[in-house]
């Protein structure tokens, strides 16, 4: 006699780069969508280059810490080279890309 036991469920892979709401690109379509709701400055004051950091995001190039420091580097117009190396991959991987880590 055989016993057949059930399969146990495969662990999902969460990507840590996003949240575990945010893994695939709808779901930060979503997340995109909910905060320019929130925060209606994101969508209404966002400039072209804005906008292509959104879609890269939505796609999965980039996280939204790397969107968001590339942003403000390229409004304020200071340090855009190394937030800009960040949100390209720079440091991806590399620890803490919190907002501490960017500024020295």
């Amino acid at each position: 006699m055989v016993l057949h036991l059930p399969t146990p469920p495969v662990p999902r892979v969460i990507d840590p780069k996003f949240g575990p709401n945010a893994q695939t690109p709808a779901q930060r379509a979503h997340v995109l969508a909910q905060l320019q709701a929130t925060l209606p400055g994101l969508k209404t004051k966002a400039t072209d280059a804005a906008r292509q950091l959104y879609a890269r995001y939505v796609a999965g190039e980039l996280s939204w810490d790397e969107v968001r420091h590339a942003r403000d580097a390229g409004r304020s117009g200071t340090g855009a080279g190394r937030s800009l190396a960040a949100a390209s991959g720079g440091v991806r991987g590399s620890g803490d890309n919190g907002p501490s880590a960017q500024r020295g």
